[in-house]
């Protein structure tokens, strides 16, 4: 049977759990518990998540142990913990510091209600409280160049991978292996707690304030991309607005896998209180700018459309038209392999409107579905006032690094004056700071450094 060209949408109860999960405010029954012989803990308990270069990980447990404790350094010898999700085995977790505090949040240790462990490990080893569905697993037919340079169509998958929230089936339970004291001169009673990672009791710490939204072309609602836009704590101060572009695993119509893969949409917020736009591309193609085969001109896959391009355009000035904190000069774009082939495509429609863009694991300017852009130097011409820098890795192949060499080459030919390129090698985990086990992942270094966010933050489109 042909493939067909079609994209598989991941949709239905999964994706708007997910959706539920961060910014939305709404109401949750509360969870049996997996275990109903065990006691259940005090409702203030908290498992905190972070977005780590692998994806959302559960970093910290905060026990409410219902009773105040005597303020105490470290209790990781007088605790153990374990995560079981489901009917799985129970694993233990490794615990790096524990102490007691009067909220549910990391912090210098005081007397309070909670005991807080800081788990220890690898990113990959740490609990994550997603589940992921595989989407877009039948293959596609792709337009790309054969041998002889005419254009044919191959099968290719494009898969995706959707969360959804573990919830109560995940549960961390602490047990008390020797006596605690309690700020009242007394000992602690009970002695075991199951912590689970309901919606109550989830905290995702990197994406608090990300709502969701959605912009559409046209005022028929069905050209449409959902995003989440995350705004700045103090909305009085100037601040910068960053563009991040997933790439395709990230694509369909829960409005949060863009944001859980990497830290593209959250690795700013540690250097500056920024506001954030991440959108979601909702299929492979595009149903509003297709190819066309009389003329051989249009359609293209992810955010390589000129329609898709058109919306981001709309959404980065729609946001800042309606955030007056926004510093214009100050609006960056970054993406990681088809979204930094967008980024630069976007860039380049649109040259005024950034001040600077980070884009690992691209791929050559003007490429159409899989076929290579043959990248020109007039083409890349609008680029030449915008601070860039490339990421990849020689053995990538995924997205082969000669279209990054080619993008640089073609730029430097110009004369481009800032212009940074980091061409890395990589064999395993480990290797120039990647964490995933994929040569394609450059964005595991771009994202994860201090370096490149405060050279990207130091741009202003003023000083061009």
């Amino acid at each position: 049977m042909e493939p067909s060209r079609r994209a598989f949408l991941v949709t239905g109860a999964a994706g708007l759990a997910a959706a539920t999960m961060i910014g939305g405010g709404q109401q949750v029954a509360e969870a049996t518990p997996v275990h109903k012989h065990r006691p259940s803990p005090a409702k203030g308990s908290r498992l905190l998540a972070r977005i780590t270069p692998v994806g959302s990980r559960i970093t910290t447990v905060c026990l409410d142990t219902g009773v105040t404790l005597l303020g105490c350094r470290d209790l990781a010898r007088s605790f153990s913990l374990t995560v079981q999700v489901g009917d799985t085995n129970p694993t233990p977790l490794a615990i790096t510091r524990a102490y007691t505090r009067d909220s549910a949040s990391v912090g210098e240790t005081t007397g309070g209600r909670y005991v807080v462990f800081e788990l220890a490990g690898l990113d990959e080893k740490l609990p994550q409280p997603y589940r992921f569905t595989a989407g877009n697993t039948e293959p596609m037919l792709f337009r790309e160049y054969a041998a002889d340079g005419t254009i044919v169509q191959r099968p290719r998958v494009q898969a995706t991978q959707t969360p959804e929230p573990l919830g109560a089936s995940l549960v961390v339970t602490v047990e008390r292996t020797a006596a605690v004291v309690r700020a009242d001169g007394g000992l602690l009673d009970e002695s075991r707690w199951d912590v689970s990672a309901a919606a109550e009791s989830l905290v995702e710490l990197d994406l608090h304030g990300f709502a969701t939204g959605v912009t559409s072309a046209g005022g028929s609602g069905k050209n449409v991309l959902h995003y989440r836009l995350r705004r700045p704590a103090r909305r009085h101060r100037r601040a910068p607005l960053v563009l991040f572009l997933h790439g395709s695993g990230q694509v369909g119509t829960d409005n949060l896998a863009q944001v859980l893969s990497s830290r593209g949409a959250t690795g700013v917020l540690e250097h500056e209180d920024a506001y954030v736009v991440a959108p979601q591309a909702p299929a492979v193609f595009d149903a509003y700018d297709s190819y066309d085969e009389a003329t051989g001109k249009g359609g293209g896959i992810h955010w390589q459309t000129r329609n898709r391009r058109r919306l981001l355009a709309a959404l980065v000035r729609d946001v800042i038209r309606r955030n007056p904190g926004v510093d214009p000069d100050r609006v960056y774009v970054v993406g990681l392999s088809r979204g930094a082939e967008g980024g630069l495509a976007l860039l380049l429609d649109e040259p005024d409107l950034f001040a600077g863009t980070v884009l690992p694991s691209g791929r050559e300017a003007g490429t159409v579905e899989w076929m290579s852009g043959r990248a020109t130097r007039a083409k890349l011409r609008p680029a030449l006032k915008t601070p860039l820098w490339f990421f990849h890795a020689a053995q990538d192949t995924v997205s082969p690094v000669d279209g990054s060499r080619i993008n640089v080459r073609l730029l430097r030919e110009l004369g481009h004056r800032d212009l940074r390129y980091t061409e890395v090698s990589y064999e395993s985990p480990g290797d120039s700071g990647y964490l995933n086990t994929s040569a394609h992942n450059s964005w595991d270094l771009a994202f994860n450094s201090p370096d490149v966010w405060q050279w990207l933050l130091g741009k202003h489109r003023r000083m061009r």
